[in-house]
């Protein structure tokens, strides 16, 4: 094997685990996805698909449908978009469109393609408020290697059939033992130094 063919092999075997790594980031758990960047777990889209903000939100107690979980902020949306090698624009085609349908094939696809200019789209709403009684949403599409992924400026009616669209969820986690460990040391540090007072 000549040098330049080894330099070549070395250069391409780079390139490919640098797109490994960036995909090694979110983990398929079934209906829902690990970000082990982040340690968010992010229920799939498609399974608060058609349910309005308010009907989710009723639902997070204990026994609910989305019972463990919170309506996610856009920045949070945004930084799984972006652990999946993905830059919120108005348009992106070539690779970048293969990382956004492989971010929905792990979220979902709330609406088919058949015949719509965007493809398959995942279209989610978050808990960031846009206007009273409306959230904000966002939007991937993809056909082929080509791709869209957009925070949208738009409003979602809090109470209203929202059709194609989910809702993005994250678990809410569980307190650590080392966490738990630190208040109750704190609690004990505070009431040991109000007893000599």
């Amino acid at each position: 094997m000549s040098k330049q063919h080894q330099t070549f092999s070395v250069c391409i075997l780079s390139i490919l685990g640098m797109a490994n790594a960036a995909q090694a980031a979110l983990i398929d758990q079934g209906i829902t996805t690990r970000d082990t960047t982040t340690g968010r777990v992010w229920l799939d889209v498609t399974q608060s698909k058609s349910r309005s903000y308010l009907d989710v939100t009723a639902n997070f107690s204990n026994g609910g449908d989305f019972s463990g979980y919170r309506y996610a902020t856009e920045a949070e949306v945004l930084q799984l978009w972006t652990d999946a090698g993905i830059t919120p624009t108005d348009f992106r085609g070539g690779s970048e469109g293969v990382l956004i349908r492989a971010l929905q094939n792990l979220v979902g696809i709330t609406q088919p393609a058949n015949g719509n200019l965007l493809g398959d789209a995942t279209f989610g709403i978050n808990g960031d408020m846009y206007s009273t009684g409306y959230r904000r949403g966002s939007m991937l599409s993809s056909s082929g290697t080509s791709g869209t992924a957009i925070l949208q400026n738009g409003g979602y009616s809090e109470n209203g059939n929202v059709g194609n669209f989910g809702s993005w969820l994250v678990q809410v986690p569980e307190p650590t033992v080392a966490a738990t460990s630190l208040v109750f040391a704190g609690l004990t540090l505070r009431r040991l130094r109000s007893r000599r007072v």
